[in-house]
Order: C-alpha cells, then structure tokens, then sequence
C-alpha cells in the first residue's frame, strides 16, 4: 500500500504538492477550507475567504509565473489577470486529474505527532467538515504544508488609532472598489498590494494617499521594445555581482523619472525596495495619488504625519503592512517564528522533529516567481519522503539556517519576521533544490549533448522548464518550450495585421536580448578589471 500524505491547501503550492506527490507513487490527500481550488487566486466576495484583490495582475510574466511541466498557453497574455491565473490552475489540475485527491470546506485545525512518532514519524491530522462540530483525526505517514504565508495580518499600533471614526482594515479584506468610492482614503504601506490598491481606487476614491516610511524603486513590468521585464533574467545574469545588478535596476528607473519628484525617493538599493507597478508615476502625476511620510499618530479622523504634516477627514484607512506568517494549527514550539525567522532548513523542512516526514511548502518571499520555487520544494520533499534525497544531521541544518538568515540580513531591510524569509531569485533557489535531486541542468554536459540548447538555457530567458530537462520527473516537452519562449511572448499580441513580416518582431527580441548580455558582459569585465 503506497504511503498516505496530508497536504494541506490546495492553491498553487498545494496543487504541484499534490501532483508530485502522485508522481512520485505516494497516496496525497489534501485539505482545502474553501469550496474550491486556487488558493488566494480563488475570487471571493465573501469576507472569510482570503484571496487576492480582483484587480491583481502577476508581477511576473507567464514565462517563469507557470509549473515547470506544464507551460502557459501561447495564446495567455503575457502577464495575467487575476482570473486568467485561477483558470491556468484549473486547467493544470484538471490536466493532472488533482481533484480527485482534494477535500473541499475541509479545515485543519491540529496536526501533531502520532504516540509512536519516534518508531514511524507518522502524524495525526484533526478536522471538521464544513460547519460540523464533529472532529475527524487521521493518520498519515507524511505532511506537506501548503496554506501558504498570507494568514496572518500585520497591523502596526498607531497611538490614537482607537480614536479613529471611520474604516480600519488590512488589504486582506480588500477585495474591489466597491464601498470605497468618493471616499478619502488611506493607504498605509508602499508594496505591491499597496501600489495596486491605491491605483484602482484613485479612479473611484475622491481622494487616495499613501503613507511610507522609506519609499520605493518603481519598476514596470515591461522593458525596453515592451518585452516582459523578467525575459532579460538569465543564467548569465544571475553570476554578475549582486551590486551590479542593483545598479541596472536602477539606472532603468531613472531613465523614466526621478524618484524625489514623485515622493518615492528612498536610501535603499533597489534590490532591497522595489515594486513592480506600471501605473503609480502615473497616478501620482495626475494628482488622483498623493504620497505621504510615516504616520506619527491619528486623532479622531485626523492623520499626523513624521514631517508634522496632517490630513483631514479621512475616511478609511486600509493597511498594506504584510502578514505574520503563521501555522495556528501546528502548535509544536519548534515551528514558531524564532526572533525574526521560522527556523526551516532551505526554507522547506523544520530541524526539530527527529524524523524528516514533515514539510512546509511556500514559506518564503522571492525576488521573482513564486510557483516554480514552491514546485521545487515538493519535489524535492517527495523525494526524501521516499528516501531517495536524504538531509544532513541537526547541528548542520541549524547552522545553514543560522547562515541563512545573516545572509538575507545583509540583503534585505529589517521590517520583521515577515520578510525574513525571502530567498536570492527563482534560478538561484531552483539550482540549490535542483541540484539536491539532479534536476539542476549541468551546462556543460547540456552542451557536450546539445550545444545550441546549451548557449539557449545560459544566455536565454531561464524559464522553469529548464529544471525538466533532467532528473526525477525529466520532461520530453521541456526543450520545445525553452526554445518558443519569444514566439510565446509574441502570441497573444498580434491581434492585427501589420506590415512587419514576423520574423523582424522576432529578430528584435533576440537583439535586444543579446545587446542586454553584450553591456552585463562588459560593463562586468570593466568592473572586474578597475
């Protein structure tokens, strides 16, 4: 009888949890509270179900936004929509046959060690169906947490915020516009969330600020000749010196405004605070968004601000702070954020129980896609699940974990436990899994066997079906995808006949990749030789 796995959620980390778990001839079950798969990308009108804002938009492109063996449709847009990304769930589960292995309106609310753990690492799993008061415990062999890091909102304490008259609420609970028009209208907090709030509502608000503390880089989602910002990611990129790399970004930006003028000007490097918004200059230019400083107190419906200046008649304030991750059903000590951090070898596996059959998928924040990474850790935890990847004693884990965090430290500004898990970029974190289960694509041995395919996966846009081209799981499509990645990215545009013959839309792209790798080349050769 093949080994039963709990997995628990079913949004995108859930559902690559759940295939890998089939492919790899173990027995997946897995909870889901809501009605339906997806996760945050699940709309609902409904204020207990958490997902993401309707107006949502990836920040990253369908290219390195899908599941490695299982590549978006040429015809998809190249960056989606929150229902377009829901429907590419859809179609995965549905193409993998997933659903079958979900339980709806199921929620978790224990899972902890059986009394035998220390002879079988097996774990009991506690449940209620629906609104039934009725508690169901199970048994499995392993348990993949998969309910993702968005649980718990973070709402700083403000002095006088109890004085407020109005609407107190986390972007959490926002779902559209309406209920918020010709109000005025706060945004605390300059992230993702925050830009993307603050720009729907200033088309509907009377009036739309925006609180921060340190300001932002504001990088669009295209780049030059409107190709997709993250297709100039490469290998080669990811070997230039981090700082060089910063220094790209934000030349990119100044090119397009000066920061000072809009508000946004910050001491950080741009690798440390960035959003990717195409509408905030915008917005802020037309005066429908107005930045503002730190808040130092509210005052009945009054904002004082750090420079002393004040806003009147606010009617809601809506916090786009980030979220405390947290496990409320995993009560075990060891799981609990430790100072800034939760303790997670490679951001996967707790080194505390004495048996590795427990693992948390998506437990971290990325400089890039999301869903490949956390399709990464569920092969990789599948495969020591089954014995065949195993993990090194405690004391090393414990000290790789300690090494971790001094390493995200020096990279990323400290705001709290929420953004303390945040890992170096896709390539690099899907080479250090990959190479744990040989799905890292060796270069030089691709390049013995394929020289073309060799110089394509090196110079070329990285795209996830790279770490299909070998290992567990190894992909006969991976190739045919890694090379349509610009006819991909030209698809869903030609919706009109033009007089440019499609090889010249074609040719541009290819030059105005290699002219990107041509300046990192020498601008990287100049530094090393200064």
């Amino acid at each position: 009888m093949a080994p039963k796995v709990a997995i628990i959620g079913a949004g995108a980390s859930g559902l690559c949890s759940i295939k890998e778990a089939l492919d790899a001839g173990l027995e997946p079950t897995a909870y889901e509270k809501a009605s339906w798969l997806g996760g945050i990308w699940n709309f609902s009108e409904d204020p207990e179900q958490s997902c993401a804002a309707l107006c949502t938009i990836t920040n990253t492109s369908k290219h390195v936004m899908c599941f490695s063996d299982f590549p978006m449709s040429k015809t998809c847009p190249n960056y989606l929509p929150m229902k377009t990304y829901q429907a590419y769930l859809e179609s995965y589960a549905k193409e993998f046959n997933l659903v079958k292995n979900i339980r709806f309106n199921v929620s978790v609310i224990e899972v902890k060690k059986c009394a035998d753990f220390e002879e079988t690492g097996k774990w009991e799993v506690h449940s209620i169906a629906g609104n039934s008061q009725t508690i169901k415990m199970e048994v499995y062999d392993f348990v993949m947490v998969a309910s993702g890091k968005l649980s718990e909102p973070f709402i700083p304490e403000i002095p006088g915020m109890e004085s407020f008259p109005g609407k107190l609420i986390h972007s959490k609970e926002y779902k559209t516009f309406r209920g918020f028009e010709n109000r005025r209208i706060l945004v605390v907090g300059l992230g993702n969330s925050a830009g993307d709030i603050a720009c729907e509502l200033s088309r509907h608000a009377s009036q739309v600020y925006i609180s921060t503390r340190r300001g932002t880089w504001v990088l669009p989602r295209l780049g030059p000749g409107g190709a997709p910002i993250d297709l100039s990611i490469s290998r080669l990129v990811y070997h230039l010196p981090r700082s060089f790399l910063s220094w790209l970004v934000a030349q990119r930006v100044k090119g397009s405004y000066n920061l000072a003028n809009f508000g946004l000007e910050t001491e950080e490097e741009p690798m440390k605070a960035l959003i990717i918004n195409d509408e905030l200059p915008h917005r802020i230019v037309t005066g429908s968004v107005i930045v503002k400083s730190d808040i130092k107190s509210i005052k009945g419906s009054s904002i004082l601000f750090s420079d002393d200046t004040t806003l009147d008649d606010i009617d809601i304030v809506i916090f786009a702070t980030g979220f405390n991750v947290r496990y409320p059903f995993l009560s075990n000590s060891w799981l609990q954020p430790k100072e800034d951090y939760i303790p997670l070898y490679k951001f996967v596996f707790p080194f505390e129980p004495s048996k590795p059959t427990i693992a948390i998928i998506g437990a971290f924040t990325n400089e890039g896609p999301i869903p490949p990474c956390c399709e990464m850790q569920a092969r990789w935890v599948v495969q020591v699940f089954k014995g065949n990847a195993r993990l090194p004693d405690k004391q090393k884990m414990i000290k790789e974990i300690l090494d971790a965090q001094e390493e995200i430290k020096k990279r990323v500004t400290y705001t709290g436990n929420r953004y303390f898990h945040k890992l170096k970029g896709m390539v690099p974190y899907l080479d250090e899994i990959g190479s744990l289960i040989g799905a890292r694509p060796s270069m030089l041995k691709l390049a013995l066997k394929s020289p073309a395919l060799a110089l394509k996966c090196y110079f070329g846009t990285c795209i996830p079906a790279q770490y299909r081209l070998v290992g567990p799981g190894a992909w006969g499509g991976a190739e045919k995808v890694i090379w349509e990645v610009e006819e991909s990215f030209l698809t869903p545009m030609k919706t009109r006949a033009v007089s440019l013959a499609d090889d010249k839309g074609k040719s541009k792209i290819y030059l105005f990749m290699f002219g990107v790798i041509i300046v990192l080349v020498a601008c990287w050769l100049a530094c090393c030789s200064a």
